[in-house]
Parts: C-alpha cells; structure tokens; sequence
C-alpha cells in the first residue's frame, strides 16, 4: 500500500488506478494530521442513516437552470452567506449539521426565523454524537437536533446567540493574515 501524500501513490492513481481524475501534489496538507484534522465526519458505527423525505423528479438538462445561487434565491437568509471557520477542531461534521439546520429554518419560516445554531453547542453537549473534536456522526447531530434541541451561538469572538464557538479562525495550510491553524484542540466542556 502506498503513504498517503506520497509520490507513489500519486503515480498508482494516475497511470494503474483507472481513475477519471488526476493526482497531483498539494500545498493544502503536508501531513496526514493536516489532513485528519479536517475529515472529522465519521460514519456511523451502527450503519445507520436519515430517513429521505423528499420525491425525486425527473427533469432534463433544458429544465435546470444554468446556475443557481442560495444567496441570491433567499437574500433573506443570512446564513446561507457565512463561512464558518472550524480552527483546529474536527467539527466539521456539526458546522456541516448546524449550518444545514440553521438555513432550513430560515427557508421555510420565509426568514421569520434566522437562527445561527451553535456548533460549539452540537460539539461539546451532543454525548451521542461521537468524540467532539476527534469526529462526529452527521445522522446523530440531526437526531439530537430533533430530541434536544440546540442552543443559537455564531461565530468565535462575537455575542450573537447563547454559545459562540470559542475557537478563533486560522489558516487551513495556507498563506495569510490569519495564525496558523496547529495542533489539536480538546473538545470543549458542554
């Protein structure tokens, strides 16, 4: 078996793999700790998945429209715009819960509601949702959502809400303005 990141495994994807894509180098991780950091979706050690509520339509391509954009459809929706920054937490499986979430309610409350959930609440309270930092399971944030409830809370270093992330923005193995995201960070107390 080839390393991960390494030239060989490079060369097996590219010219033995029978891929439709091609490999190459990456500035972005330069260890698989780098990379580790930002897979923190785990799956579910019982198998287990949401229930599908919608119907699946048929269309054809003249019936798509040739772009689409959230922010432009629900202008009224400011969450559908934010980025959430992560840090050096595995917590991207309740940002991708909690962001998934808050724009669902603002949609359909036709902006009545603008919630901005608390990923720092779903990390650090949701026992059943696997190791905090260290990963998560998507299926169960949203059946905590459902049973318990999640408490409101933005971004690090702001007062929108009952529990902002306590974890400031930094650089994901890039170059800029921001420190440099290193190391691991233990879960937060819920």
């Amino acid at each position: 078996m080839h390393q991960p990141l390494s030239k060989e495994l490079i060369h097996f994807i590219n010219y033995e793999a029978n891929t439709t894509w091609k490999a190459g180098p990456t500035r972005r991780f330069k260890t698989v700790s780098d990379i580790r950091r930002m897979l923190g979706a785990l799956p579910d050690p019982n198998g287990e998945q949401l229930e599908t509520l919608c119907t699946g339509y048929e269309l054809t391509l003249n019936e798509l429209p040739k772009s689409f954009d959230a922010r432009k459809e629900w202008t009224h929706c400011p969450s559908i715009s934010e980025i959430r920054d992560q840090s050096s937490c595995g917590s991207c499986w309740a940002f991708g819960a909690v962001e998934a979430m808050s724009d669902r309610i603002c949609i359909e409350s036709k902006g009545k509601y603008k919630p901005f959930l608390s990923a720092e609440n779903l990390v650090s309270c949701c026992s059943s949702c696997g190791m905090g930092c260290n990963g998560g399971f998507p299926h169960s944030a949203w059946l905590y959502w459902k049973n318990q409830g999640i408490v409101t809370g933005d971004l690090y270093n702001t007062t929108n809400g009952c529990q902002p992330y306590e974890f400031p923005p930094c650089e994901h193995n890039t170059l800029g303005p921001l420190p440099v995201c290193d190391g691991d960070v233990e879960t937060p107390p819920c």
